[in-house]
């Protein structure tokens, strides 16, 4: 599995949120959890190992950039 220490302690991450490990009162984290189970533990580790995934999958050409640009064709 990745490496997701730092993530949960970066200040501009919502991870960290999700994980517990700190909080935004405007960030719903239930929601987020609800897609990875109904008891926030066992919700939490599927989350992690969801993000994980995504980390070994690596970067992906189709998701990188911005409108311009996508639209520009690059």
């Amino acid at each position: 599995m990745a490496d997701l220490d730092h993530p949960d302690s970066y200040p501009f991450c919502g991870h960290g949120v999700i994980m517990g490990k700190r909080e935004f009162p405007w960030q719903n984290s239930k929601e987020i959890l609800g897609y990875f189970g109904k008891r926030v533990s066992y919700a939490r580790r599927h989350y992690k190992e969801f993000i994980a995934k995504g980390i070994d999958e690596g970067r992906r050409d189709d998701l990188m950039g911005g409108n311009l640009i996508r639209s520009a064709g690059g």
